[in-house]
């Protein structure tokens, strides 16, 4: 994805962005759920509740075919096959 590793943004959710009305658009959950279609990918791994939510609702508003996961569930999912 861009922005990755060293450069990622926040989903906005941590500061207080989803009860805000912020006049800045694209909303960064928004951003960051389009780079991850636009890359291809199937799942967005999160180690955050807030990116957790805020991905997932925009996911779902998009219908963008994606699953939101805990990076500790990814591991459980890989340590238990």
């Amino acid at each position: 994805m861009k922005d990755n590793r060293d450069n990622s943004p926040c989903c906005g959710g941590g500061g207080g962005g989803d009860f805000l009305d912020i006049q800045a658009r694209p909303r960064l959950s928004w951003v960051r759920v389009r780079q991850a279609v636009d890359a291809g990918a199937g799942v967005i791994a999160v180690a955050c509740p807030f990116c957790r939510t805020m991905l997932e609702n925009v996911v779902k508003t998009m219908d963008a075919g994606l699953e939101v996961k805990h990076a500790s569930e990814i591991l459980r999912e890989v340590i238990t096959e």
